[in-house]
């Protein structure tokens, strides 16, 4: 995945009025691809390519990760594997660049395993915290969309 930088990084290395080799050209058109169809990266706890789980230890964590341009598709559960409740506190960082969130704060809502009421979930200054509150060695599903500071 590219930031804008890149991409105008790219751009700038066709030579103007010259001859630009096909591998400039598909390079430069490559980039553009990449970033308008975002691969699907999968992270986990074990994994830690863009998200760290904070008390990893008891935390466990499965979400696909998807950025087209600014946009980034965050789809997966939390799980809590302790045998006590959580509320308020930091689940996940994020902690790749080109993934940092811009300034907005958002809240979301996330699917209970069981059932019962969705649990509120906030995404902001690169750390995903829960808002309300999940039992223990309870699993929670949610699907978000933020954007990113480049």
């Amino acid at each position: 995945m590219s930031t804008k930088l890149d991409i105008t990084n790219s751009i700038n290395t066709i030579d103007d009025g010259g001859l630009n080799t096909a591998l400039e050209v598909r390079t430069t058109l490559n980039t553009l691809k990449d970033n308008a169809y975002g691969s699907v990266i999968n992270d986990t706890q074990a994994t830690t390519n863009i998200l760290t789980a904070d008390n990893a230890t008891n935390r466990q964590y499965n979400i696909n990760i998807v950025k087209q341009g600014r946009k980034v598709l965050l789809i997966g559960f939390l799980k809590n594997n302790t045998a006590s409740m959580i509320s308020g506190e930091v689940f996940l960082t994020i902690n790749a660049g080109e993934y940092t969130q811009d300034s907005n704060v958002i809240t979301f809502y996330a699917k209970k395993q069981f059932g019962g009421s969705n649990v509120r979930c906030s995404l902001g200054a690169n750390t995903l915290t829960l808002i309300d509150t999940i039992g223990a060695n309870e699993t929670i599903f949610f699907e978000t969309t933020y954007f990113t500071q480049n």
